[in-house]
């Protein structure tokens, strides 16, 4: 339900705010400020029912409506020991990686070796994928997070071990 309203009579213009259960008459600035606040979350709730979701910094940007607003730094991101690990050896070792990928995903059972070929290596999508396999896209999903994981842990030792 609308929270204003503006009525014309005679060439003159009443504002009109809802409140507890009746219409009150206000001033012209607190009518447009109340219809500005009304008009600006109209806007938030398309937005998140559009998206589903709202960024923090959407809603900031629509409240504080300025520049100025001070904004969080971005924080540092270190390396983490595995990035590190292949940041330092050899550009040989960095060559090897999607040979050892690809052997770990020969390794895989049937149905897994499927979904990583069809996802990770061919870049289908989640949804082709589902389709053509004729999994559902949420089982789908949970199956290939854990692929990703045993691969990720497979590969990590495979590089180990070479290393030493």
């Amino acid at each position: 339900m609308r929270k204003t309203k503006r009525i014309e009579i005679d060439g003159k213009t009443f504002y009109y705010v809802y409140c507890r259960r009746r219409w009150i008459e206000v001033s012209k600035e607190v009518y447009s400020f109340i219809d500005g606040n009304e008009r600006r979350w109209r806007y938030l709730q398309v937005l998140e029912k559009k998206h589903r979701a709202m960024s923090v910094d959407d809603l900031n940007e629509q409240l504080n409506d300025c520049e100025l607003s001070v904004k969080p730094p971005k924080s540092i991101e270190l390396p983490s020991a595995e990035e590190e690990f292949i940041r330092r050896n050899d550009e040989k070792l960095c060559a090897m990686i999607p040979q050892i990928i690809s052997s770990q995903i020969m390794n895989l059972d049937q149905q897994s070796r499927e979904i990583a070929n069809s996802i990770i290596v061919n870049g289908e999508s989640l949804q082709y994928c589902s389709d053509k396999l004729g999994i559902p896209q949420t089982s789908l999903w949970r199956k290939l997070k854990l692929i990703r994981e045993k691969l990720y842990k497979d590969c990590l030792e495979v590089l180990h071990n070479e290393q030493q």
